[in-house]
């Protein structure tokens, strides 16, 4: 379901907050390690080679970037991202290498409650205690509008489960917003 940008602020989801942790038998210790290595070493790409689809798309980014900023203050306790690969699993940035669909790069996007000055040249969520973006916006172009209206629909929702998304189509003057609740948007 879509709604304004006027309407109030959700709660965040249950998704966020960690279940007790269960003790790991000493048999699939040495398991666990070798994945814990193995995601470790991964060579994360940062970057496609493909240009953003227009000076509006970067100029856009920068001032999503700024009225964040004047929002919520210096970014000791966020961090927003830009035009830059999200990596979710370790499949999927396995995958990375392979299959152009397997990228995941938001316009933009901020994740709440995480070391924001920390350089990062992408969001690994392995490496941030599992957190993914709690807002992704896109920016819609003849290129990418059925990918942002419906599959990236569908895959933040199934997959991440990001809080809020939403997308914006020039085009057609058109700014959609998608607000997570219990089960979907």
């Amino acid at each position: 379901m879509s709604r304004t940008v006027a309407q109030p602020k959700p709660t965040k989801p249950s998704r966020r907050t960690k279940p007790p942790r269960a003790e790991t038998p000493p048999q699939h210790l040495h398991e666990l390690e070798q994945i814990i290595e193995h995601a470790r070493n991964l060579q994360l790409l940062e970057e496609d080679g493909e240009p953003l689809e227009s000076d509006w798309h970067v100029v856009q980014i920068h001032l999503l970037d700024e009225l964040v900023r004047q929002h919520l203050g210096e970014p000791d306790d966020y961090f927003c991202g830009g035009n830059m690969f999200v990596y979710y699993s370790v499949q999927q940035a396995e995958a990375v290498k392979t299959s152009k669909p397997a990228y995941k790069g938001p316009d933009f996007f901020v994740v709440r409650g995480v070391a924001g000055r920390r350089l990062r040249r992408c969001w690994v969520a392995w490496q941030e205690e599992g957190r993914y973006p709690d807002l992704i916006v896109e920016l819609v172009s003849p290129s990418t509008a059925k990918k942002d209206k419906e599959e990236n629909l569908r895959f933040y929702a199934e997959v991440l489960r990001v809080p809020e998304y939403f997308w914006y189509d020039p085009e057609r003057r058109e700014l959609r917003g998608f607000v997570w609740r219990e089960q979907g948007y």
